[in-house]
């Protein structure tokens, strides 16, 4: 049976709750019932888990102070070592959306393009679930007609739009 570490911690834009399986990052949640964003994951992946709360275990108080540092403009890249569980074509999407630079964007195209393959729906399926959003910077793929997109994370595109804002691109949420 897998060990699941939780911890909850506070950032200058909210609680989060983090998911460890072995010192990796599985899942970052902002849901007001974390277990909600992770049991699907855990289910699937997983299998037989037994949830622990930690409240400081040193690999989450990680977490907290790259997302400090980022929600604060000094980080633009995080280190956190962290694990994607999806089917082989959502991994290989958010791996590639894992390599979108900081302040840049791509379209779903652009990352199904990259992957050798039209399907830009499928793309934006694995990106609606990034069990890992901001670490695997969804936020910053973008429709191909430049417009935001969707965003699955917390308060949608509301928080998509601020995340790009924080990193120098400006989009309307009514675009």
């Amino acid at each position: 049976m897998k060990e699941i570490r939780v911890t909850d911690f506070e950032t200058d834009w909210g609680p989060f709750t983090s998911f460890f399986e072995d010192g990796s990052l599985i899942c970052l949640s902002r849901h007001k019932n974390p277990l909600l964003d992770a049991k699907p994951l855990l289910d699937r992946f997983v299998k037989e888990y037994t949830i622990v709360g930690d409240g400081a275990y040193p690999p989450a108080l990680e977490v907290k102070r790259q997302l400090d540092e980022y929600f604060a403009g000094q980080r633009r890249k995080f280190t956190i070592p962290y694990t994607i569980y999806a089917a082989p074509f959502y991994k290989r999407a958010l791996e590639e959306v894992a390599q979108i630079p900081y302040g840049e964007v791509a379209s779903y195209r652009d990352i199904a393009l990259a992957l050798g393959t039209r399907a830009y729906r499928a793309v934006g399926t694995a990106v609606k679930h990034n069990y890992l959003a901001i670490i695997i910077p969804c936020h910053r793929v973008i429709s191909s007609d430049g417009s935001i997109g969707g965003y699955s994370f917390y308060d949608g595109k509301k928080t998509k739009q601020r995340l790009l804002m924080l990193e120098g691109r400006l989009f309307s949420i009514d675009e």
